[in-house]
């Protein structure tokens, strides 16, 4: 995967972790705009939230008595192991999200989607390069549930020294950022994540 070769694996995941967020506020905003319960995402933003912000993020494990003072290296890896699982709810709830997209957009998450918001849940904002949800199954190539997987592959492959890749060298997230600013197109290795797939409107799973 090009995004997840560059210098700071922690800068890496917060750029997808970033891309997650923004998706799963759109998600929430069409369900409150149908009048229906935004719970499926709600609980996930609320962590993904405060693991972005390492100003939040340091208040919450000192609140939560973890010893944040061994180094910004100690946070780093606090924060990725917390993502670790967040990616992995994420994987389990997008299946569900996107049907429930699908149903409210009155859209296929398919070819021609009906109207920008189903576009940009979809396809990406502006089809951005692997930020669409699809059909929320980690085994479509190119999208962002696909993404996830592969941070999960990577991580699994690489065990501690991938997480600690880059941490303690000053490095920025423009190194995984692409030429438009937006995450580097990714290759995705073997797969040692097993996806759940899901039955979706469609009839595709």
């Amino acid at each position: 995967m090009n995004g997840m070769h560059q210098k700071s694996t922690y800068d890496v995941w917060q750029i997808w972790a970033k891309a997650l967020e923004r998706q799963l506020k759109r998600c929430g905003d069409v369900y409150k705009e149908h009048g229906e319960d935004a719970g499926k995402v709600t609980a996930l933003l609320q962590r993904i939230e405060l693991f972005i912000d390492p100003v939040a993020h340091a208040q919450e494990l000192a609140k939560r008595n973890y010893d944040v003072k061994g180094g910004v290296e100690k946070l780093y890896l606090l924060s990725l192991t917390v993502l670790h699982k967040i990616f992995r709810d994420a994987l389990n709830a997008l299946p569900a999200i996107s049907e429930d997209m699908q149903r409210l957009l009155n859209s296929s998450c398919y070819g021609n989607c009906s109207g920008r918001a189903a576009m940009d849940i979809f396809k990406g904002p502006h089809r951005t390069t692997n930020e669409g949800i699809a059909a929320g199954v980690s085994d479509e190539y190119g999208t962002l549930p696909w993404v996830l997987a592969s941070l999960l592959d990577e991580a699994n492959v690489g065990g501690d020294e991938y997480l600690q890749k880059g941490l303690g060298n000053g490095t920025t997230s423009s190194n995984a950022t692409g030429a438009g600013g937006g995450p580097q197109p990714l290759e995705r290795h073997d797969s040692s994540y097993k996806p759940r797939k899901k039955e979706t409107l469609t009839g595709i799973s």
